[in-house]
């Protein structure tokens, strides 16, 4: 499944596969791309870098967590919590209930 409007998007970022394409050409062998979620449904696209031990000659630091919500058809009143105004992220867990 496509990004839900690709025509507006620029290239190579049309599609998940030209985007692959793009990173392996960058990353290959150490690069892998997934599709998780249903064949013929929504899916997420993912595309992970491993460049091997610490220690080793292409090593790199550990990577940084990194949380993605899917905010697409999600109440205005409620997104607007995930919106930065000057607060710091322990005051954006509270308002938006996730520290509950």
């Amino acid at each position: 499944k496509n990004f839900m409007k690709p025509h507006l998007q620029e290239g190579p970022h049309r599609s998940f596969d030209t985007e692959t394409a793009v990173l392996d050409s960058f990353f290959a062998p150490d690069g892998a791309a997934y599709a998780l979620g249903r064949l013929n449904g929504d899916a997420w696209y993912l595309y992970t870098l491993d460049r091997g031990l610490a220690g080793s000659e292409r090593a790199l630091p550990p990577p940084d967590q990194t949380f993605e919500i899917l905010m697409t058809g999600l109440d205005s009143r409620v997104a607007k919590n995930f919106y930065r105004s000057g607060e710091d992220g322990n005051d954006v867990t509270r308002a938006s209930g996730l520290s509950k």
